[in-house]
């Protein structure tokens, strides 16, 4: 059974993943952006670049 939410809550999490990326990018750091991520044969500027894509 699916629970529904308000759309504050979801928005209010929306901006906590945002932070939290954030955050761990600021870590990695631009240099860091070129490193091999998780994801097979994709450098984690990559991957943020594709996270970021759907975000409209």
């Amino acid at each position: 059974m699916v629970e529904m939410v308000s759309d504050s809550t979801v928005i209010a999490q929306l901006v906590e993943s945002h932070e939290r990326l954030a955050r761990v990018l600021d870590q990695v750091g631009k240099e860091g952006l070129e490193s091999p991520s998780a994801c097979s044969d994709w450098t984690i500027g990559r991957t943020v670049a594709h996270i970021g894509s759907g975000a409209e």
